[in-house]
């Protein structure tokens, strides 16, 4: 990444990214969703969880959010219960 210094507009300052790590963003996201795909349709929600949402006991737990049109859901000890848990049990 790099960032453009030459100009007093600050959002010409943020940093860039070229085309090729762009790509590449594009790919991975497209991967992880591929893979919440495969894993809700095979009713695989804890393997989800633990694959590719962020660790249960690291730093981001606390904050990590599942919002949907049911409302919002904040960290990942909550998210385990209602998208692990719970759907595991009506299966």
């Amino acid at each position: 990444m790099k960032t453009n210094n030459n100009t007093s507009d600050p959002s010409k300052r943020r940093k860039t990214i070229s085309a090729g790590e762009r790509a590449l963003a594009i790919l991975e996201v497209q991967n992880i969703f591929s893979k919440h795909s495969y894993y809700h349709a095979a009713s695989r929600h804890l393997d989800e969880l633990a694959d590719i949402w962020v660790k249960e006991d690291g730093p981001y737990a606390p904050t990590a959010k599942w919002t949907s049109n049911m409302g919002i859901i904040e960290g990942m000890a909550q998210i385990r219960k209602f998208y692990g848990d719970n759907l595991k049990e009506h299966l």
